[in-house]
């Protein structure tokens, strides 16, 4: 068992109040007065930098098979973190877009799309109304089903994708009556052609699972970790986004500056190029 049932719920969210409904600031906030700030003169006496229309597009991929309501809970305590961090340690607006996908045993919910928003608010109330539901019995979850629709968009900067299941491989796919559709890994290589890492996070200890992140990631140039918890899905994402936006010192210096646990700080040294 992970530990997402000890940790679902256990981390508030900033200026939430749950059970008066209270608005979550929203990252628009942050990215006005990053904008705000770029447009002064420098300190450092160079010249002064906009970053209005500079938006980063980032997905977030979650397995919603039946096993993962925790991990769905913990997304939906999480997200308002995640954005207004990543926001402020970028220094550029980032608009996230949330993908639940599901497999072909539930046709009609096999991949849900909430859309880009940089407001924390709208991406809790969108996850507040999915559930965990389906999976089957074959050996994968429709990864795929995601993959596919942010290679056509070509918008995204980075995919961050987190499940307990591995994808679906072509005998899956074949015997979903789905032998002419393309598998997570063609579709990994091609996002890693346009430059669009995939960073994967496990949870639990399926051996399976994390061979197949692994492989998604490194197609891509990205990197695969643990994820054990809500409270560390916020580090997790927080890093992941960083290094494509910022590079390896940002990565270090959010290390440096922040309390990390054991899942994050290996993660966190694979994106330095360090061994975990």
């Amino acid at each position: 068992m992970s530990r997402f049932d000890k940790y679902a719920g256990d981390r508030p969210l900033i200026g939430h109040d749950t059970s008066s409904g209270a608005r979550v600031p929203t990252a628009n906030r942050a990215a006005e007065a990053i904008a705000k700030a770029a447009t002064q003169p420098s300190t450092s006496g160079g010249a002064k930098r906009l970053i209005y229309g500079e938006t980063a597009r980032i997905a977030i991929l979650l397995d919603a098979t039946g096993s993962m309501a925790a991990l769905l809970q913990a997304a939906k305590a999480s997200i308002a973190e995640i954005v207004t961090k990543s926001t402020r340690e970028a220094g550029r607006p980032i608009e996230i877009e949330l993908f639940v996908y599901r497999d072909y045993d539930v046709p009609a919910h096999l991949l849900e799309r909430s859309g880009r928003s940089s407001e924390p608010q709208k991406l809790i109330k969108w996850l507040a109304g999915k559930h965990a539901t389906g999976g089957g019995a074959n050996d994968g979850e429709a990864i795929e089903a995601a993959l596919q629709p942010i290679l056509d968009d070509g918008a995204f900067d980075v995919v961050l994708l987190a499940g307990d299941e591995p994808s679906n491989s072509r005998s899956s796919l074949a015997a979903a009556g789905r032998r002419n559709t393309r598998n997570a890994h063609d579709l990994a290589q091609e996002l890693g052609a346009k430059q669009i890492p995939i960073h994967s996070f496990v949870v639990g200890d399926d051996p399976r699972t994390q061979t197949d992140f692994a492989t998604l990631s490194k197609l891509t140039g990205g990197q695969t970790g643990r994820l054990d918890g809500s409270a560390e899905m916020i580090d997790l994402a927080v890093m992941a986004i960083l290094s494509k936006l910022k590079g390896s010192e940002s990565v270090r210096s959010y290390m440096n500056r922040t309390r990390l646990s054991d899942n994050s700080r290996a993660f966190g040294q694979l994106l330095l190029g360090k061994s975990a």
